[in-house]
């Protein structure tokens, strides 16, 4: 797979305001927005809005999963476009470096596109690759580090598992009649349109389910208090390893 970093230069326009009451300076001179982006809340819409038209025009259409990921086919190559902001993740089919080429030609024909080469990160998360063993690792190692000393963390104990196993889980305590209908669930959980999600593309034969032995489920390492040496097998099994090789 071919990965390329984009950003578009011009997504948000220059904002000007009056002078502030009380910092007036005698003049006609006008200030100008450092952070439009996050003052004025219909920016990001309208740019996505503007976005969404121009990629539709290209041939592309925007994931029902998630409107900031835009997918295509162009030959006999797949093109997925990952959108944050003004940050774009080109991912096209590995070795179709002409497609690459073309999908930055369109989109600079339009926007003021930042080309910044094959990606080396897109937002918090590290990306390297070693082509030659047909590798591809993610890594979010800067983040946590940041994540430890903003916390004070640095100085503490590392530990092998995230949950300890004979950590005992109470009954259910006086909060739990007090919490109705459980109608804070629906504001926080789309489950329903996740499962209609599922079972369409189930029907068609996109999905296919499978029994899976508990001792072979590896997504026990995030959900449950496991040993060691459990936690270790589904760790390698989701293809995790402790910071960048």
């Amino acid at each position: 797979m071919e990965l390329e970093h984009l950003n578009v230069m011009t997504a948000f326009e220059e904002i000007y305001m009056q002078q502030p009451a009380g910092y007036e300076d005698g003049t006609a001179r006008v200030c100008r927005l450092r952070r439009a982006l996050y003052g004025l809340r219909q920016a990001p819409r309208a740019w996505h809005a503007r976005l969404k038209a121009e990629l539709e025009q290209l041939g592309f259409v925007a994931s029902e999963a998630d409107s900031c990921l835009f997918t295509m086919v162009r030959g006999s190559s797949k093109v997925l476009l990952a959108v944050y902001v003004d940050d774009c993740l080109l991912a096209v089919s590995k070795g179709d470096t002409a497609t690459v080429a073309w999908v930055k030609e369109q989109l600079a024909a339009v926007f003021n596109i930042h080309q910044l080469g094959s990606a080396e990160r897109f937002l918090i998360t590290e990306i390297s690759r070693d082509r030659a063993a047909g590798q591809l690792v993610l890594s979010q190692e800067r983040y946590a580090t940041s994540v430890v000393d903003r916390f004070g963390l640095a100085d503490s104990k590392p530990r092998s598992v995230p949950l300890s196993t004979s950590e005992q889980l109470v009954k259910e305590g006086e909060v739990q009649p007090h919490m109705g209908g459980h109608s804070y669930a629906e504001l926080s959980k789309h489950i329903d349109v996740l499962h209609h999600f599922v079972r369409e593309r189930a029907a068609r034969g996109e999905v296919v389910f499978k029994f899976c032995e508990s001792e072979a489920n590896v997504a026990d390492g995030m959900t449950k208090a496991l040993p060691r040496a459990k936690f270790e097998f589904c760790k390698a099994g989701m293809g995790m390893m402790p910071g960048m090789p």
